[in-house]
Protein backbone atom coordinates (compact mmCIF):
# COMPACT_ATOMS: atom_id res chain seq x y z
CA UNK A 1 0.00 0.00 0.00
CA UNK A 2 1.31 3.51 -0.87
CA UNK A 3 2.04 6.14 1.75
CA UNK A 4 -0.91 8.07 3.14
CA UNK A 5 -0.33 11.81 2.78
CA UNK A 6 -2.20 14.05 5.30
CA UNK A 7 -2.97 17.73 5.02
CA UNK A 8 -0.51 19.71 7.17
CA UNK A 9 -3.37 21.43 9.01
CA UNK A 10 -4.74 18.17 10.47
CA UNK A 11 -4.00 17.45 14.12
CA UNK A 12 -1.49 14.70 14.78
CA UNK A 13 -3.99 12.68 16.93
CA UNK A 14 -6.57 12.71 14.21
CA UNK A 15 -3.96 11.61 11.71
CA UNK A 16 -3.14 8.58 13.88
CA UNK A 17 -6.83 7.59 14.07
CA UNK A 18 -7.22 7.92 10.30
CA UNK A 19 -4.09 5.87 9.62
CA UNK A 20 -5.31 3.06 11.94
CA UNK A 21 -8.76 3.05 10.35
CA UNK A 22 -7.33 2.87 6.84
CA UNK A 23 -5.00 0.04 7.86
CA UNK A 24 -7.87 -2.01 9.31
CA UNK A 25 -9.97 -1.61 6.21
CA UNK A 26 -7.08 -2.49 3.94
CA UNK A 27 -6.23 -5.72 5.84
CA UNK A 28 -9.76 -7.02 6.34
CA UNK A 29 -10.61 -9.87 3.94
CA UNK A 30 -14.27 -10.04 2.94
CA UNK A 31 -15.97 -13.20 4.19
CA UNK A 32 -17.83 -14.90 1.36
CA UNK A 33 -20.27 -17.73 2.05
CA UNK A 34 -19.35 -21.06 0.52
CA UNK A 35 -21.05 -21.73 -2.83
CA UNK A 36 -23.78 -24.40 -2.67
CA UNK A 37 -21.45 -26.82 -4.47
CA UNK A 38 -19.04 -26.80 -1.51
CA UNK A 39 -21.82 -27.71 0.88
CA UNK A 40 -23.01 -30.48 -1.47
CA UNK A 41 -19.51 -31.94 -1.69
CA UNK A 42 -19.17 -31.87 2.09
CA UNK A 43 -22.56 -33.55 2.52
CA UNK A 44 -21.75 -36.37 0.09
CA UNK A 45 -18.29 -36.85 1.60
CA UNK A 46 -19.79 -37.26 5.09
CA UNK A 47 -22.18 -39.94 3.86
CA UNK A 48 -19.50 -41.91 2.05
CA UNK A 49 -16.99 -41.73 4.91
CA UNK A 50 -19.64 -42.90 7.37
CA UNK A 51 -21.04 -45.73 5.26
CA UNK A 52 -18.55 -47.16 2.77
CA UNK A 53 -16.27 -49.85 4.28
CA UNK A 54 -13.45 -49.09 1.85
CA UNK A 55 -12.99 -45.72 3.56
CA UNK A 56 -12.33 -47.48 6.86
CA UNK A 57 -8.91 -48.34 5.42
CA UNK A 58 -6.44 -45.62 6.56
CA UNK A 59 -4.71 -45.15 3.20
CA UNK A 60 -7.97 -45.04 1.27
CA UNK A 61 -9.43 -42.62 3.82
CA UNK A 62 -6.47 -40.25 3.55
CA UNK A 63 -6.56 -40.25 -0.26
CA UNK A 64 -10.31 -39.64 -0.21
CA UNK A 65 -10.01 -36.72 2.21
CA UNK A 66 -7.33 -35.18 -0.01
CA UNK A 67 -9.65 -35.52 -2.99
CA UNK A 68 -12.50 -33.88 -1.08
CA UNK A 69 -10.24 -30.97 -0.14
CA UNK A 70 -9.13 -30.44 -3.76
CA UNK A 71 -12.68 -30.55 -5.10
CA UNK A 72 -14.00 -28.18 -2.43
CA UNK A 73 -11.21 -25.72 -3.29
CA UNK A 74 -12.11 -25.92 -6.97
CA UNK A 75 -15.80 -25.35 -6.20
CA UNK A 76 -15.00 -22.44 -3.85
CA UNK A 77 -12.91 -20.77 -6.55
CA UNK A 78 -15.59 -21.35 -9.18
CA UNK A 79 -18.88 -20.23 -7.54
CA UNK A 80 -20.69 -19.84 -10.88
CA UNK A 81 -19.83 -23.26 -12.25
CA UNK A 82 -22.53 -24.84 -14.44
CA UNK A 83 -24.60 -27.62 -12.92
CA UNK A 84 -22.86 -30.31 -14.97
CA UNK A 85 -19.45 -29.35 -13.55
CA UNK A 86 -20.78 -29.42 -9.99
CA UNK A 87 -22.22 -32.86 -10.67
CA UNK A 88 -18.92 -33.99 -12.15
CA UNK A 89 -17.16 -33.08 -8.92
CA UNK A 90 -19.76 -34.97 -6.90
CA UNK A 91 -19.35 -37.91 -9.26
CA UNK A 92 -15.58 -37.82 -8.72
CA UNK A 93 -16.21 -38.68 -5.07
CA UNK A 94 -18.34 -41.74 -5.80
CA UNK A 95 -16.12 -42.95 -8.66
CA UNK A 96 -13.17 -42.94 -6.26
CA UNK A 97 -14.76 -46.00 -4.59
CA UNK A 98 -14.93 -48.00 -7.87
CA UNK A 99 -18.24 -49.60 -6.88
CA UNK A 100 -21.33 -49.67 -9.14
CA UNK A 101 -23.37 -49.87 -5.93
CA UNK A 102 -22.28 -46.36 -4.90
CA UNK A 103 -23.55 -43.49 -7.02
CA UNK A 104 -25.76 -40.42 -7.20
CA UNK A 105 -28.84 -40.36 -9.43
CA UNK A 106 -28.06 -37.31 -11.56
CA UNK A 107 -30.31 -38.41 -14.42
CA UNK A 108 -33.47 -38.06 -12.32
CA UNK A 109 -32.63 -34.38 -11.68
CA UNK A 110 -31.26 -33.49 -15.10
CA UNK A 111 -33.14 -30.49 -16.55
CA UNK A 112 -32.88 -31.64 -20.17
CA UNK A 113 -31.95 -34.59 -22.34
CA UNK A 114 -31.51 -35.43 -26.00
CA UNK A 115 -34.42 -37.32 -27.62
CA UNK A 116 -32.37 -40.44 -28.28
CA UNK A 117 -32.39 -44.03 -27.07
CA UNK A 118 -29.23 -46.17 -27.17
CA UNK A 119 -28.69 -49.94 -26.98
CA UNK A 120 -25.09 -51.12 -26.77
CA UNK A 121 -24.71 -54.48 -28.49
CA UNK A 122 -21.80 -56.83 -28.99
CA UNK A 123 -21.01 -55.36 -32.42
CA UNK A 124 -21.92 -51.69 -32.05
CA UNK A 125 -24.30 -49.15 -30.60
CA UNK A 126 -27.86 -48.97 -31.88
CA UNK A 127 -29.53 -45.57 -31.66
CA UNK A 128 -33.19 -44.70 -32.19
CA UNK A 129 -35.36 -41.60 -31.81
CA UNK A 130 -36.76 -41.58 -28.29
CA UNK A 131 -40.34 -41.44 -29.56
CA UNK A 132 -42.15 -42.68 -32.65
CA UNK A 133 -43.16 -39.16 -33.68
CA UNK A 134 -39.55 -37.92 -33.86
CA UNK A 135 -38.38 -38.29 -37.46
CA UNK A 136 -34.59 -38.17 -37.26
CA UNK A 137 -33.59 -41.52 -38.75
CA UNK A 138 -34.91 -45.11 -38.65
CA UNK A 139 -34.95 -47.01 -35.38
CA UNK A 140 -31.94 -49.22 -34.57
CA UNK A 141 -29.56 -47.30 -36.80
CA UNK A 142 -25.88 -47.89 -36.01
CA UNK A 143 -24.04 -45.11 -34.22
CA UNK A 144 -20.91 -44.01 -36.10
CA UNK A 145 -19.94 -41.05 -33.91
CA UNK A 146 -21.43 -39.05 -31.06
CA UNK A 147 -20.01 -35.60 -30.45
CA UNK A 148 -17.09 -36.59 -32.66
CA UNK A 149 -16.36 -39.74 -30.63
CA UNK A 150 -16.45 -43.27 -32.02
CA UNK A 151 -18.07 -46.08 -29.95
CA UNK A 152 -14.62 -47.25 -28.83
CA UNK A 153 -13.70 -43.72 -27.74
CA UNK A 154 -17.02 -43.41 -25.93
CA UNK A 155 -16.28 -46.59 -23.97
CA UNK A 156 -12.79 -45.38 -23.09
CA UNK A 157 -14.08 -42.05 -21.76
CA UNK A 158 -17.09 -43.54 -19.99
CA UNK A 159 -14.75 -45.84 -18.06
CA UNK A 160 -13.25 -42.73 -16.45
CA UNK A 161 -16.56 -41.36 -15.13
CA UNK A 162 -18.54 -44.57 -14.48
CA UNK A 163 -17.48 -47.34 -12.06
CA UNK A 164 -17.53 -51.02 -12.93
CA UNK A 165 -16.15 -53.43 -15.49
CA UNK A 166 -16.37 -52.63 -19.23
CA UNK A 167 -19.63 -54.60 -19.62
CA UNK A 168 -21.40 -52.68 -16.86
CA UNK A 169 -20.06 -49.38 -18.20
CA UNK A 170 -21.61 -50.20 -21.58
CA UNK A 171 -24.92 -51.16 -20.00
CA UNK A 172 -25.12 -48.12 -17.70
CA UNK A 173 -23.63 -45.82 -20.32
CA UNK A 174 -26.35 -46.59 -22.87
CA UNK A 175 -28.99 -45.24 -20.48
CA UNK A 176 -26.99 -42.10 -19.62
CA UNK A 177 -25.77 -41.02 -23.07
CA UNK A 178 -28.91 -38.91 -23.74
CA UNK A 179 -28.06 -36.59 -20.82
CA UNK A 180 -26.07 -33.39 -21.42
CA UNK A 181 -24.23 -33.56 -18.10
CA UNK A 182 -22.62 -36.89 -19.00
CA UNK A 183 -21.81 -35.73 -22.52
CA UNK A 184 -20.09 -32.67 -21.03
CA UNK A 185 -18.07 -34.96 -18.73
CA UNK A 186 -16.71 -37.05 -21.59
CA UNK A 187 -16.10 -34.11 -23.93
CA UNK A 188 -18.84 -34.93 -26.44
CA UNK A 189 -20.74 -31.67 -25.92
CA UNK A 190 -19.26 -28.23 -26.45
CA UNK A 191 -20.26 -24.79 -25.14
CA UNK A 192 -22.94 -24.41 -27.84
CA UNK A 193 -24.94 -27.29 -26.38
CA UNK A 194 -25.47 -28.76 -29.86
CA UNK A 195 -24.90 -32.49 -30.13
CA UNK A 196 -23.62 -33.80 -33.43
CA UNK A 197 -24.14 -37.45 -34.27
CA UNK A 198 -23.60 -39.57 -37.34
CA UNK A 199 -25.48 -42.83 -37.87
CA UNK A 200 -25.60 -45.52 -40.48
CA UNK A 201 -29.19 -46.38 -41.24
CA UNK A 202 -30.20 -50.03 -41.74
CA UNK A 203 -30.20 -49.29 -45.49
CA UNK A 204 -26.50 -48.37 -45.27
CA UNK A 205 -26.99 -44.62 -45.77
CA UNK A 206 -24.89 -42.30 -43.57
CA UNK A 207 -26.78 -39.45 -41.91
CA UNK A 208 -25.49 -36.63 -39.70
CA UNK A 209 -27.78 -34.70 -37.37
CA UNK A 210 -27.30 -31.78 -34.96
CA UNK A 211 -29.60 -31.91 -31.95
CA UNK A 212 -30.62 -29.67 -29.07
CA UNK A 213 -31.48 -31.03 -25.64
CA UNK A 214 -35.11 -30.65 -24.63
CA UNK A 215 -37.02 -30.59 -21.38
CA UNK A 216 -38.64 -33.91 -20.69
CA UNK A 217 -41.71 -34.11 -18.44
CA UNK A 218 -41.18 -36.10 -15.28
CA UNK A 219 -42.32 -39.67 -15.60
CA UNK A 220 -44.51 -41.00 -12.79
CA UNK A 221 -42.95 -43.78 -10.76
CA UNK A 222 -44.97 -46.93 -11.25
CA UNK A 223 -44.65 -49.23 -8.27
CA UNK A 224 -44.69 -52.93 -9.10
CA UNK A 225 -44.59 -56.05 -7.00
CA UNK A 226 -43.50 -58.28 -9.91
CA UNK A 227 -40.20 -59.95 -9.06
CA UNK A 228 -40.45 -62.98 -11.36
CA UNK A 229 -42.43 -64.27 -14.32
CA UNK A 230 -42.62 -67.85 -15.54
CA UNK A 231 -44.10 -69.97 -18.32
CA UNK A 232 -43.90 -73.48 -19.75
CA UNK A 233 -42.97 -73.89 -23.41
CA UNK A 234 -44.55 -77.23 -24.22
CA UNK A 235 -43.59 -76.99 -27.91
CA UNK A 236 -39.84 -76.83 -27.21
CA UNK A 237 -39.98 -78.65 -23.89
CA UNK A 238 -38.65 -76.33 -21.22
CA UNK A 239 -39.74 -74.04 -18.40
CA UNK A 240 -38.81 -70.36 -18.43
CA UNK A 241 -38.30 -68.40 -15.20
CA UNK A 242 -37.42 -64.70 -15.50
CA UNK A 243 -36.14 -63.21 -12.24
CA UNK A 244 -36.21 -59.42 -12.57
CA UNK A 245 -34.85 -58.52 -9.14
CA UNK A 246 -33.30 -60.45 -6.29
CA UNK A 247 -36.15 -59.75 -3.87
CA UNK A 248 -36.11 -62.23 -1.00
CA UNK A 249 -39.72 -62.07 0.09
CA UNK A 250 -42.88 -64.14 0.17
CA UNK A 251 -43.82 -63.09 -3.36
CA UNK A 252 -40.55 -64.48 -4.69
CA UNK A 253 -40.91 -67.70 -2.69
CA UNK A 254 -44.48 -68.10 -3.95
CA UNK A 255 -43.39 -67.51 -7.56
CA UNK A 256 -40.61 -70.08 -7.26
CA UNK A 257 -42.92 -72.71 -5.81
CA UNK A 258 -45.53 -72.11 -8.51
CA UNK A 259 -42.89 -72.38 -11.23
CA UNK A 260 -41.36 -75.63 -10.02
CA UNK A 261 -44.84 -77.07 -9.44
CA UNK A 262 -45.72 -76.28 -13.07
CA UNK A 263 -42.41 -77.79 -14.22
CA UNK A 264 -43.18 -80.96 -12.29
CA UNK A 265 -46.68 -81.18 -13.67
CA UNK A 266 -45.57 -80.59 -17.29
CA UNK A 267 -42.78 -83.15 -17.12
CA UNK A 268 -40.22 -80.95 -18.92
CA UNK A 269 -36.57 -81.83 -18.32
CA UNK A 270 -35.03 -78.44 -19.04
CA UNK A 271 -35.46 -75.08 -17.35
CA UNK A 272 -34.14 -71.65 -18.30
CA UNK A 273 -33.57 -69.14 -15.48
CA UNK A 274 -33.14 -65.70 -17.04
CA UNK A 275 -31.39 -62.98 -14.98
CA UNK A 276 -30.09 -60.89 -17.91
CA UNK A 277 -31.90 -57.74 -16.75
CA UNK A 278 -31.35 -58.38 -13.03
CA UNK A 279 -29.16 -55.81 -11.29
CA UNK A 280 -29.21 -57.56 -7.91
CA UNK A 281 -30.84 -57.31 -4.52
CA UNK A 282 -30.70 -59.97 -1.83
CA UNK A 283 -28.21 -62.81 -2.29
CA UNK A 284 -30.51 -65.18 -0.39
CA UNK A 285 -32.58 -65.65 -3.55
CA UNK A 286 -29.78 -68.03 -4.57
CA UNK A 287 -30.71 -70.31 -1.69
CA UNK A 288 -34.40 -69.95 -2.49
CA UNK A 289 -33.72 -71.44 -5.95
CA UNK A 290 -31.18 -74.02 -4.80
CA UNK A 291 -33.67 -75.76 -2.50
CA UNK A 292 -35.35 -77.08 -5.67
CA UNK A 293 -32.09 -78.48 -7.09
CA UNK A 294 -30.12 -81.55 -5.97
CA UNK A 295 -27.08 -81.12 -3.73
CA UNK A 296 -27.50 -77.38 -3.09
CA UNK A 297 -24.58 -75.40 -1.70
CA UNK A 298 -25.99 -71.98 -0.99
CA UNK A 299 -25.11 -68.87 0.94
CA UNK A 300 -25.58 -68.17 4.61
CA UNK A 301 -27.33 -65.48 6.67
CA UNK A 302 -30.55 -65.63 4.72
CA UNK A 303 -32.88 -63.60 6.85
CA UNK A 304 -36.07 -64.49 8.66
CA UNK A 305 -37.97 -66.36 5.94
CA UNK A 306 -37.47 -70.09 6.31
CA UNK A 307 -36.96 -72.09 3.13
CA UNK A 308 -38.10 -75.69 3.53
CA UNK A 309 -37.20 -77.94 0.58
CA UNK A 310 -40.21 -79.62 -1.01
CA UNK A 311 -38.88 -83.00 -2.08
CA UNK A 312 -41.89 -83.55 -4.33
CA UNK A 313 -40.92 -80.50 -6.41
CA UNK A 314 -37.20 -81.26 -6.62
CA UNK A 315 -36.05 -80.76 -10.20
CA UNK A 316 -33.77 -83.38 -11.77
CA UNK A 317 -32.82 -82.16 -15.20
CA UNK A 318 -30.82 -79.61 -17.15
CA UNK A 319 -30.64 -76.05 -15.80
CA UNK A 320 -29.72 -73.19 -18.12
CA UNK A 321 -28.94 -69.78 -16.59
CA UNK A 322 -28.96 -66.76 -18.92
CA UNK A 323 -26.91 -63.74 -17.89
CA UNK A 324 -25.82 -60.48 -19.53
CA UNK A 325 -24.14 -57.12 -19.10
CA UNK A 326 -26.90 -55.90 -16.76
CA UNK A 327 -26.47 -58.91 -14.45
CA UNK A 328 -24.74 -57.48 -11.41
CA UNK A 329 -24.56 -57.52 -7.62
CA UNK A 330 -26.24 -60.55 -6.09
CA UNK A 331 -27.50 -61.57 -9.53
CA UNK A 332 -23.86 -62.08 -10.60
CA UNK A 333 -23.28 -64.03 -7.39
CA UNK A 334 -26.37 -66.08 -8.30
CA UNK A 335 -24.97 -67.16 -11.67
CA UNK A 336 -21.54 -67.77 -10.14
CA UNK A 337 -23.03 -69.88 -7.35
CA UNK A 338 -25.22 -72.00 -9.62
CA UNK A 339 -22.36 -72.55 -12.07
CA UNK A 340 -20.72 -74.85 -9.52
CA UNK A 341 -23.52 -77.40 -9.97
CA UNK A 342 -22.92 -80.08 -12.63
CA UNK A 343 -26.43 -79.77 -14.08
CA UNK A 344 -26.09 -76.01 -14.70
CA UNK A 345 -24.94 -74.35 -17.95
CA UNK A 346 -24.35 -70.59 -18.07
CA UNK A 347 -25.24 -68.88 -21.37
CA UNK A 348 -25.41 -65.31 -22.66
CA UNK A 349 -22.79 -62.61 -22.16
CA UNK A 350 -20.30 -61.69 -19.40
CA UNK A 351 -21.88 -60.19 -16.30
CA UNK A 352 -21.69 -56.48 -15.58
CA UNK A 353 -21.14 -57.14 -11.89
CA UNK A 354 -18.51 -58.88 -9.79
CA UNK A 355 -19.33 -62.34 -8.45
CA UNK A 356 -17.06 -61.71 -5.47
CA UNK A 357 -15.27 -58.89 -3.73
CA UNK A 358 -18.10 -56.41 -4.24
CA UNK A 359 -19.71 -53.90 -1.92
CA UNK A 360 -23.40 -54.50 -1.23
CA UNK A 361 -26.14 -53.89 1.33
CA UNK A 362 -26.88 -50.51 -0.21
CA UNK A 363 -28.60 -47.71 1.68
CA UNK A 364 -30.13 -44.57 0.15
CA UNK A 365 -28.95 -41.04 0.89
CA UNK A 366 -29.74 -37.44 0.03
CA UNK A 367 -27.17 -34.75 -0.70
CA UNK A 368 -28.02 -31.96 1.72
CA UNK A 369 -28.41 -28.52 0.21
CA UNK A 370 -28.65 -29.74 -3.37
CA UNK A 371 -31.15 -28.07 -5.68
CA UNK A 372 -32.78 -29.92 -7.27
CA UNK A 373 -32.53 -32.55 -4.57
CA UNK A 374 -29.96 -35.20 -5.45
CA UNK A 375 -30.35 -38.73 -4.16
CA UNK A 376 -28.13 -41.76 -4.37
CA UNK A 377 -27.09 -45.02 -2.80
CA UNK A 378 -23.96 -46.32 -1.11
CA UNK A 379 -22.73 -49.85 -0.46
CA UNK A 380 -22.18 -50.54 3.22
CA UNK A 381 -20.78 -54.07 3.40
CA UNK A 382 -18.07 -55.97 1.60
CA UNK A 383 -18.87 -59.53 0.56
CA UNK A 384 -16.23 -62.17 -0.08
CA UNK A 385 -18.30 -64.92 -1.67
CA UNK A 386 -16.15 -67.73 -3.09
CA UNK A 387 -16.39 -67.84 -6.89
CA UNK A 388 -16.86 -71.07 -8.77
CA UNK A 389 -13.41 -72.53 -9.62
CA UNK A 390 -14.04 -72.68 -13.37
CA UNK A 391 -14.43 -68.90 -13.55
CA UNK A 392 -11.12 -68.08 -11.91
CA UNK A 393 -8.75 -66.67 -14.53
CA UNK A 394 -5.27 -68.10 -14.80
CA UNK A 395 -3.59 -65.14 -13.23
CA UNK A 396 -3.04 -63.53 -9.86
CA UNK A 397 -6.27 -61.93 -8.75
CA UNK A 398 -6.24 -58.33 -7.49
CA UNK A 399 -7.39 -57.81 -3.94
CA UNK A 400 -10.02 -55.24 -3.13
CA UNK A 401 -9.29 -53.10 -0.05
CA UNK A 402 -10.45 -55.12 2.92
CA UNK A 403 -9.28 -58.50 1.71
CA UNK A 404 -11.66 -59.77 -1.00
CA UNK A 405 -10.31 -61.26 -4.20
CA UNK A 406 -11.79 -59.24 -7.03
CA UNK A 407 -13.14 -61.22 -9.99
CA UNK A 408 -14.57 -58.72 -12.44
CA UNK A 409 -17.11 -60.86 -14.29
CA UNK A 410 -18.75 -64.27 -14.60
CA UNK A 411 -18.09 -65.61 -18.09
CA UNK A 412 -20.70 -67.71 -19.92
CA UNK A 413 -19.97 -71.25 -21.04
CA UNK A 414 -22.03 -70.66 -24.17
CA UNK A 415 -21.60 -67.16 -25.65
CA UNK A 416 -24.90 -65.78 -26.94
CA UNK A 417 -24.36 -62.02 -27.29
CA UNK A 418 -27.01 -59.58 -28.48
CA UNK A 419 -26.15 -58.13 -31.92
CA UNK A 420 -27.43 -55.25 -34.02
CA UNK A 421 -29.09 -57.74 -36.34
CA UNK A 422 -30.84 -59.36 -33.37
CA UNK A 423 -32.32 -55.98 -32.46
CA UNK A 424 -33.46 -55.24 -35.98
CA UNK A 425 -35.04 -58.67 -36.43
CA UNK A 426 -36.52 -58.72 -32.88
CA UNK A 427 -34.62 -61.92 -32.14
CA UNK A 428 -33.68 -63.07 -28.65
CA UNK A 429 -30.45 -65.08 -29.09
CA UNK A 430 -30.94 -67.03 -25.85
CA UNK A 431 -34.51 -68.08 -26.65
CA UNK A 432 -33.46 -68.88 -30.21
CA UNK A 433 -30.70 -71.13 -28.87
CA UNK A 434 -33.01 -72.81 -26.36
CA UNK A 435 -35.59 -73.53 -29.04
CA UNK A 436 -32.95 -75.12 -31.25
CA UNK A 437 -31.73 -77.56 -28.58
CA UNK A 438 -32.92 -81.18 -28.83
Amino acid sequence: MGKLRLPRAWPVGLAIVIVCAVSLVANRQPTQPNPPAVRELASLARVLMAKDPILAQPVQRQQFEQLVSRLETQARNDPNAPYWLTWQRLNDLTVFLHSPDTNAYFSTASPTEFPLAFVWTADGIAVSPAAADIALFPADSQLVSLGGLSPQQLLSRLQVVLPGNPYWVRRLGQSLLPFPYLLHWIGALGPSGQLSLTVQEPSGRLVTRSLTAVKVPAQPHLATSTVARWSIDTVHGYGLLCIYTMAFNRTMLSDLKAFFAAVKQSGVKRILIDVRSNTGGNSCVTNAVLVYLPNPAGVSQCGLLTMVPDQALMFHGQVIVAQGWATSGSAASFTSGLSALPEVTIVGAPTGGNPSGDIGNVVPFQIAGSSPLLRGQVGTQQFCLPPAPQWSPNRTLPTLAGGCLLIESVLPQVSLPLTLQDLRSHTDPVIQWMNAQP
